[in-house]
């Protein structure tokens, strides 16, 4: 629907990242699938690479799991397709370039998310201090709807830390 052209998204792809691992892995794809790969492809091969290189890096011998977590952790990922990644040694999730994207039409009238900014090195709390954020109540479906918006001072008001590099920077 040509409604929503022009709205913007973050995301830790976009449809028109050209990096040569990207471009590498984007080629691959289409060859073996016969169209383009969605996010979570990339994902998925991203984290079998991290998986494999951890199992390498153990020798293979994965009966000691903290071992083989510790291993997760000290992997290289500086050249998965998105750009760099690597894992939060106290909390274990990704930290990544988040990119902002366009929905755009081409010339062809299809859409894309067209990548307009990079934020480097985005951890899962933004711009938030960790023990604060997690400190927090459990968002889930039993969260109390009269909190939503009672959120500490701190939180408030933190500023932003993110330089917005144009994308592909």
């Amino acid at each position: 629907p040509k409604d929503i052209v022009g709205s913007l998204s973050p995301h830790h792809t976009a449809d028109d990242l050209s990096t040569p691992a990207w471009n590498a892995f984007k080629d691959a794809f289409v060859k073996k699938y016969g169209y383009s790969p969605s996010a979570a492809s990339e994902f998925a091969y991203m984290s079998m690479r991290m998986i494999l290189r951890a199992i390498t890096a153990v020798n293979g011998d994965v009966s000691d799991k903290t071992k083989l977590v510790d291993a997760m952790l000290k992997v290289d990922l500086t050249d998965t397709p998105r750009g760099s990644v690597a894992l939060d040694p106290t909390y274990h999730a990704a930290i990544e370039n988040v990119y902002i994207r366009e929905v755009t039409a081409d010339d062809k009238g299809a859409l894309y998310n067209k990548g307009i900014l990079t934020v480097k090195n985005v951890s899962q709390f933004g711009p938030y201090d960790p023990t604060l954020y997690m400190a927090q109540p459990i968002d889930d479906n039993k969260y109390p709807s009269d909190l939503c918006a009672d959120f500490p001072a701190d939180m408030l008001s933190t500023p932003n830390i993110y330089e917005y590099l144009p994308f592909g920077k």
